[in-house]
């Protein structure tokens, strides 16, 4: 059974890491995504230890002065999204109401490749200390949004700038364990993986500490990220905090619409939502709620986080292209 020895710790051992992600290789940014090659710019994100990560923003056409940062699942590249075709596409959908769009490339995946050597989630997660200072953002018109693994970027990012605008999880993961549990069983310490984890990743503490907006985003039936371990733990997590140790929790609204159950903090909490998708699963929860996915963020940026969509709204595509899988596939991706 895996135990930490000397100074590397259990989370950060060969045995955790091949669960935690599933690097690979892209075609060079340049040559992919010609309908917005001329709004991308590809830069350094300057990490420790000699990393260095290749991050791309796509500038909006029409800038609403907010900037959207996103954090892709363990099985999926920046590149998926930016060749994604119409309708199901984020960065489109981003552009359409304004928001300039930085993609976070991990170490070891993509063009940065030469750093898979040093692929480990702590030392990973900390590659994101100079992500605002490199793209010049003003954290106060920031939006994080962490897709699966992504989540525990988002969510560290936050505890380092806690005055971003608002914060968007697509089946976060609270619990490792919750997810990775049963691979783990028999061939790591669990006891001492929990303790690490909430150490050194601190999801919980993390969405504890952050005031602002959060937007949690989950399908009911993701059977990779348990939906009652994860979203439920982070959108109480996030609506308890801003309430008073004695003092009872205000019991939160909900409204249901087709396929989707939202439902909203009350004052004095802190504002949290959960959309709790009936369609899809871990995979597919974009694909398959396009339409209420993209609706349900447009609101929360919009209500919450301060964006003020441009009086002329970006210009989006009506092709009716079938919308594309960017499945993470094996059945311990997130």
């Amino acid at each position: 059974m895996a135990t930490t020895t000397g100074a590397t710790m259990l989370i950060d051992s060969s045995e955790c890491t091949k669960y935690f992600f599933f690097p690979r290789d892209s075609n060079p940014y340049a040559d992919i995504a010609p309908g917005i090659k001329g709004r991308c710019t590809v830069k350094d994100v300057a990490c420790a230890n000699g990393v260095v990560c290749k991050c791309t923003m796509v500038q909006a056409e029409v800038p609403c002065g907010y900037t959207i940062i996103h954090f892709h699942g363990n099985g999926e590249l920046v590149e998926s999204y930016l060749e994604e075709p119409p309708p199901a596409c984020l960065h489109q959908f981003f552009n359409s109401i304004g928001l300039t769009t930085v993609f976070f490339e991990y170490r070891g995946y993509g063009p940065n490749r030469s750093s898979r050597d040093k692929l480990a989630i702590t030392p990973a997660l900390e590659d994101i200390t100079n992500l605002l200072s490199t793209f010049h953002l003003q954290e106060d018109k920031v939006i994080v949004f962490g897709r699966s693994l992504g989540s525990l970027f988002a969510l560290k990012l936050v505890s380092k700038h806690p005055k971003i605008a608002g914060l968007i999880l697509d089946s976060g993961v609270a619990s490792v364990c919750s997810v990775w549990g049963e691979a783990f069983e028999g061939h790591v310490d669990v006891a001492q993986l929990k303790e690490e984890e909430a150490r050194h990743l601190g999801q919980i503490s993390s969405i504890s500490a952050y005031q602002g907006p959060a937007l949690i985003m989950q399908a009911v039936d993701d059977r990779l990220v348990p939906f009652e371990q994860n979203a439920r733990v982070l959108f109480k997590s996030h609506a308890e905090s801003g309430v008073a140790s004695g003092t009872p929790v205000p019991p939160p609204t909900q409204n249901t619409s087709p396929g989707v159950t939202l439902t909203t903090s009350t004052p004095p909490s802190p504002t949290t939502q959960l959309a709790a998708f009936d369609k899809g699963d871990h995979n597919y929860i974009y694909l398959a709620n396009v339409e209420s996915y993209h609706s349900i963020i447009k609101d929360f940026v919009t209500t919450h986080c301060g964006v003020v969509i441009p009086a002329t709204e970006s210009p989006t595509s009506s092709s009716s292209t079938t919308p594309q899988s960017r499945s993470e596939g094996g059945c311990l991706l997130c």
